[in-house]
C-alpha cells in the first residue's frame, strides 16, 4: 500500500496526473479509508480540471479527517470556479475556522461577502487576508472596493495606492487610484494615475475614457476629445465615450459632432 502512495505522490509532484491516479486507485484498493490517497487523488482529478471527481475525493477526505482545513479549502475553490457561491462560501468558512491563519480562504469570503453586499463583513475578512499576508496585492484592492462602496473614499485610495506600491503593472489599479482622485476632485492626480494605467496597457479603453473626464473637469476639452476618440478607436461600440466626447464637442459649440455622437 505504501509502495502505491509513494509512487503516486512522486508521480503527482511530477505533473504526471493519470500515473499518479492509478497508484492512488491500487492504494485505496488495499486500505479504503486512506484519507491522505484520497486527498491526492482528489489534487490529481483537479489539476486536470475533473471536478466532480475532485470535489468527490475531497469530501471523501473530509469525512475522514474533519479537520483537514486544505481539503475544505480546495473544494471551496472548485465551487468558486462552479460559481457555487452557497457551497463555496461554506467551505471557506469551514476552512477559517480549522485554519484561522489561511490568508487565501479569508480573501475568497470577502469576495463573497461583497457580493452580497456585506460590505463590513468584506472588509473585515480582507483585514484578516493583509494582517496575515501583508503583501497581499488583491486583499488590498478589493478592501479599497469594498470601502469605495460605504463611500470611504480616502480609505480606498489609499488601499489602492499601497496595492500599486506593491505591484505598480496592473493597470486596473492605476485606473482606481484615478476614479478615487476624481470624486476627490483631484483632477491632475487623477490624470497622473490615469497615464500610469494607460503605460501599463495601452488598449485599456477604461482608463482613456475616464483620463478624458478628469481633462474635461480640468478644461482641457480637446484633450478630453482625443482621448474619448482614443477609447473608442479601441472599443468602437462603447456609448460612454461617444457621450462623453459628445459633451465635449458641444463645450466647444461643435453641434454637428456633438449630434452625431449622441445619435
Amino acid at each position: 500500500m505504501k509502495t502505491f502512495y509513494n509512487e503516486g505522490t512522486k508521480l503527482l509532484q511530477e505533473k504526471k496526473y493519470k500515473e499518479a491516479i492509478i497508484n492512488f486507485d491500487s492504494a485505496l484498493n488495499i486500505r479504503p479509508a486512506f484519507a491522505k490517497a484520497y486527498y491526492n487523488r482528489a489534487t490529481a482529478w483537479l489539476e486536470q480540471k475533473k471536478y466532480p471527481e475532485a470535489i468527490n475525493d475531497f469530501t471523501t477526505t473530509i469525512e475522514l479527517e474533519p479537520d483537514n482545513a486544505n481539503a475544505y479549502f480546495n473544494r471551496g475553490l472548485i465551487y468558486y470556479e462552479q460559481k457555487d457561491e452557497k457551497n463555496a462560501l461554506y467551505d471557506f468558512t469551514k476552512t477559517i475556522e480549522k485554519d484561522p491563519k489561511n490568508a487565501e480562504a479569508f480573501f475568497y469570503r470577502g469576495f463573497y461577502r461583497f457580493g452580497m453586499k456585506q460590505y463590513a463583513g468584506a472588509i473585515e475578512d480582507y483585514n484578516k487576508a493583509i494582517d496575515l499576508k501583508p503583501d497581499y496585492v488583491y486583499a488590498l484592492n478589493d478592501r479599497a472596493s469594498a470601502k469605495q462602496m460605504i463611500n470611504d473614499i480616502t480609505g480606498a485610495l489609499t488601499d489602492y495606492t499601497s496595492a500599486s506600491l506593491i505591484n505598480p503593472k496592473l493597470p486596473y489599479v492605476w485606473n482606481s487610484i484615478g476614479s478615487m482622485q476624481s470624486l476627490l476632485k483631484n483632477f491632475q492626480a487623477a490624470i497622473a494615475a490615469y497615464d500610469k494605467a494607460i503605460k501599463t496597457d495601452k488598449d485599456y479603453y477604461l482608463a482613456f475614457n475616464n483620463r478624458g473626464i478628469a481633462k474635461l473637469e480640468s478644461g482641457d476639452i480637446k484633450g478630453a476629445i482625443d482621448d474619448f476618440s482614443a477609447a473608442i478607436n479601441i472599443k468602437n461600440d462603447y456609448a460612454f465615450a461617444y457621450n462623453n466626447r459628445a459633451n465635449a464637442k458641444y463645450k466647444l459649440e461643435d453641434y454637428k459632432g456633438a449630434v452625431e455622437d449622441y445619435n
